[in-house]
């Protein structure tokens, strides 16, 4: 098969697995809020958003690595897996001997039991990436599809279950675990790979230098998308960080579900293509139009629309959860505009660029964030979505133009939509009035179709927007061919 044939199987693959994987998820949302309190929801939190940081450490960036060579050995393949397994029972043990630090930290004994609890998915998300990576390689999509599916249809049913006797916040500390678990037992099983053991071999300093270089702007945005659950649990409480972490999740899942799949698909195919800067160019330029039109259209229909959404997905008795929402899915836009970004350095082999720039940016978030605790949640929020706006700015106009990658392209093609989007959010904030009283459902129907009637009428009057509509129903149905 073509690498463009490829490419479109990969795609429709994971998107079909996706729309399962968003039904469980949005049955997760809706069903868990209605089962536990905001309480509940922030105690979980409070603990992954501090020992979360040794997944990363865990993969160590050499995921990434293994997707982005193209001629990788067994045993090198081998070394990588070996590698991570023993960064996983080491980091998994640090969390375990730190629960009671972490306890301490936030001043909530119970604590201590939930992080020793969940220090097990270190270990098994330690095996993870390697085992993915191995997958993606050979293109075998299917297989990463059912593992994604699988586990969150497995974790969704015994969250519930515990909820449903009154196990608390000990639900949402089964779905980790069991989602953990799952995955790696599927992706091991599809794999089908008996790794070799790990022994001394040429050609592994390049993907460790790699992997560090990834490791580093993974840790960055770890930290910076992380910091803000950190200071709301230390100075606000669970029952706030509960309420922030719900309105987090919702602006994320287009994210989750849409792009960071395709990471994957894309990364393999961009890493063959990266000797020929045209064709590379036109795969980065379609992918950012795609991505841009679509996931910047449900991010901004987010903010004018999220009332009905937390209505529906949480209950009336998370309301206080709509305005940080509201925010937060401003900066969820500008982090799909950069997504393109994140794949043209890693398969480029630009990864220390992307280091020192993110450096540069999260750096800055950071500061934005411990500035802006002083004003509560709203001040978290307006805080990280003004971060993300200056780090898509910062990587697209001082980092992209040095991989030898068009950045005028890549930023017009988020810029275009960004501009319609604000446009027909601002309408629909200025007649939401007439809305008042109308089923929450009902409320969210008519502002989806006056976001899709606006760019419609976008695309009749401005040739560019018009192209870039002809040029994504092309790729649909390239797609479709293929």
């Amino acid at each position: 098969m073509t690498l463009a044939g490829n490419a479109a199987r990969g795609a429709a693959v994971t998107y079909g697995a996706q729309a399962v994987r968003v039904l469980v998820q949005v049955g997760s949302i809706v069903v868990l809020a209605r089962l536990l309190t905001p309480s509940a929801y922030g105690t979980v939190t409070m603990v992954l958003s501090v020992v979360g940081i040794a997944t990363v450490f865990g993969d160590l960036g050499l995921s990434m690595a293994a997707m982005q060579s193209q001629s990788l050995s067994n045993q090198q393949r081998s070394n990588l897996l070996w590698i991570n397994a023993g960064l996983g029972l080491v980091l998994g043990g640090a969390v375990f001997l730190a629960a009671p630090l972490v306890a301490d930290f936030y001043g909530r004994p119970e604590l201590q039991q939930v992080c020793a609890a969940l220090s097990i998915i270190f270990f098994l998300y330690a095996l993870t990436p390697q085992l993915r990576a191995e997958l993606a390689s050979r293109l075998r999509f299917k297989v990463l599809a059912a593992a994604d599916v699988v586990a969150q249809v497995v974790g969704f049913g015994t969250a519930v279950l515990l909820a449903l006797f009154n196990f608390g916040y000990w639900a949402l500390v089964a779905n980790q675990i069991v989602v953990a678990g799952v995955t790696v037992l599927v992706v091991a099983v599809g794999a089908r790979w008996r790794p070799l053991m790990p022994r001394r071999v040429d050609g592994m300093r390049p993907l460790l230098v790699y992997g560090v270089h990834t490791l580093g702007v993974q840790l960055l945005t770890y930290i910076s998308g992380n910091i803000d659950n950190v200071l709301i649990g230390r100075f606000l409480g669970s029952s706030s960080l509960g309420l922030y972490s719900r309105a987090s999740q919702l602006f994320r899942l287009p994210l989750q579900q849409v792009a960071t799949p395709l990471t994957p698909v894309a990364l393999p195919v961009l890493s063959r293509l990266k000797d020929d800067l045209r064709s590379f160019e036109a795969f980065a330029v379609r992918a950012q139009l795609i991505l841009s039109y679509l996931l910047g259209g449900v991010l901004f229909a987010f903010v004018c629309a999220a009332a009905p959404i937390v209505s529906i997905a949480l209950g009336r008795q998370w309301e206080a959860a709509v305005p940080l929402l509201q925010i937060l899915a401003v900066g969820g836009a500008f982090q799909a505009f950069g997504y393109v970004f994140y794949w043209v350095f890693l398969a480029r082999g630009y990864t220390g660029l992307q280091l020192k720039w993110s450096l540069v940016g999260r750096s800055v978030m950071v500061l934005l964030l411990f500035g802006g605790i002083q004003w509560g949640m709203v001040g978290i929020a307006i805080s990280a979505t003004i971060g993300q706006v200056l780090l898509w700015l910062f990587m697209g106009l001082f980092a992209l133009p040095k991989t030898g990658v068009s950045s005028g392209a890549l930023i017009g093609a988020s810029l275009r939509p960004a501009v319609v989007y604000t446009a027909a959010a601002a309408m629909a904030v200025a007649f939401s009035p007439l809305l008042t009283g109308l089923p929450a459902p009902v409320v969210l129907a008519i502002i989806g179709l006056e976001m899709l009637g606006v760019l419609a009428l976008a695309a009749l009057l401005v040739p560019r927007v018009r192209q870039d509509v002809a040029e994504i129903l092309g790729t649909v149905r390239r797609l479709r061919r293929n």
